[in-house]
């Protein structure tokens, strides 16, 4: 490059700067359910000339979760901002709208849009972003197919079920998780007979056993439930689970689970 102070020669390329984890916040607004991450980034040279990216151009930036390129996230770009000793520039890059997309989040910045007095291009660059994980735990579910997950004890008038929760990033540990192990166990479950919810006192009566199953995944939480006492009742029974039963490593939680039936209503022979 030949300047009025004579010829430099330039063969660096311009670059996307390392983005220091200062610069990255995920926010998880929990009650709404929603969050967003903000990145703060910056591209330099020491001949640097212009950009061409642009807030129109934010479709360039490539969003990927676990590697996979995720198209329907929402890209607003703030910027160029021009850094202060005159090499480069600085954009605040935010993103929403990650639907059911969980998982390591990495960015791409395109390659090809910063140029110096050299004529020279930049190279793409993958940003780590860390973890997003706005999606709260699947509502619980009553498993009720197949003899290994329910059965009737016609002799002792019981019926065994069990019900399954779910998240990709469960936290087993949380005591928000642990509820179905507490004394109180019994209260985050409702028993519906012929749609009528029971009592707090027949429901004590007609829960046998609430029994957690060792050895699921670590996204999986199970229990087997042992309903007992119906006496002659032979109508329909179906359950609920109570919401923020389930919670996960980044403090979602379940809502409630929807009515569901416990199999094989037949109690009575």
């Amino acid at each position: 490059t030949t300047t009025p102070g004579g010829t430099i020669i330039d063969v660096v390329e311009p670059e996307w700067r390392d983005v220091p984890a200062s610069d990255i916040t995920i926010t998880n607004e929990v009650a709404n359910k929603e969050g967003n991450v903000v990145i703060k980034f910056k591209g330099t040279d020491k001949y640097f000339k212009e950009t061409t990216l642009t807030p129109a151009s934010a479709y360039e930036i490539i969003t990927k979760i676990d590697g996979t390129a995720v198209n329907n996230i929402t890209k607003t770009l703030v910027g160029p901002t021009n850094l202060p000793n005159g090499n480069g520039v600085e954009y605040t890059l935010t993103l929403t709208n990650f639907g059911d997309n969980s998982g390591e989040l990495v960015v791409t910045l395109p390659p090809n849009v910063l140029k110096d007095d050299a004529g020279l291009w930049n190279a793409a660059k993958d940003i780590p972003v860390g973890r997003v994980d706005f999606i709260e735990p699947e509502p619980w579910k009553v498993i009720t197919e197949g003899t290994t997950y329910s059965s009737i004890d016609r002799t002792a008038n019981e019926v065994t079920f069990k019900i399954r929760g779910y998240d990709k990033f469960l936290d087993k540990d949380s005591d928000i998780t642990k509820k179905l192990d507490s004394a109180n166990k019994n209260d985050y479950i409702t028993i519906y007979k012929d749609d009528t919810a029971v009592d707090s006192a027949e429901k004590a009566n007609l829960i046998k056993s609430i029994t957690k199953v060792e050895g699921t995944p670590s996204t999986t939480l199970e229990y087997l439930v042992v309903l007992h006492n119906f006496g002659s009742y032979e109508g329909e029974v179906s359950i609920e689970v109570a919401a923020e039963t389930l919670e996960d490593q980044s403090d979602n939680k379940n809502v409630i689970s929807p009515k569901q039936g416990i199999g094989n209503i037949n109690w009575v022979e």
